[in-house]
């Protein structure tokens, strides 16, 4: 057993910022493996040490304190998950927050967008053209490799140039 379960079980010692200090990082990782966001890992965490303040003198030593503050840890990350709260409203990142344009971001954003679509139509109206490439070879069949590059567009152009 490690040393802050021995001084809980043995001098029946139950201090909350032992367990914080000793446990809260890890906490923090299981919780987030269950929810897949930061802000809402940390308020989760936060509330399983409050249950755990609240349990301590319920607290019978039958496990390590490890053990038992993750099995409330688990059981807190469920109880969200199966939550009205969790599965109804949608929770925003401080990524989206922070990534508001302001307004001369956003006038860009439609600048480029105005000729993105310009280009598009353009490229779309050009006239469709294939590009042919002509095998050469000697008399016996070997080949030696391709020589010119014939290209012809709907009107049945052709131009050659030589490669």
């Amino acid at each position: 057993m490690d040393d802050l379960t021995l001084s809980l079980e043995n001098a029946q010692v139950h201090n909350i910022d032992e367990i914080m200090q000793a446990y809260g990082q890890e906490l923090l990782q299981l919780v987030y493996a269950y929810v897949k966001n930061q802000a809402i890992a940390e308020d989760l965490t936060q509330e399983i040490f409050v249950k755990c303040y609240q349990a301590l003198p319920t607290y019978k030593g039958n496990s390590t304190v490890k053990t038992w503050l993750w099995r409330i840890g688990i059981n807190h990350c469920k109880d969200y998950l199966k939550s009205w709260y969790n599965q109804n409203v949608l929770t925003c990142t401080d990524e989206q927050f922070s990534c508001q344009e302001s307004n001369d971001d956003v006038e860009q954003i439609v600048i480029q967008q105005d000729e993105d679509s310009r280009l598009a139509e353009n490229v779309m109206q050009l006239p469709l053209m294939t590009v042919l490439l002509v095998e050469e070879s000697n008399r016996d069949g070997t080949h030696f490799g391709c020589r010119h590059v014939h290209a012809c567009s709907d009107e049945s152009r052709f131009f050659q140039e030589n490669s």
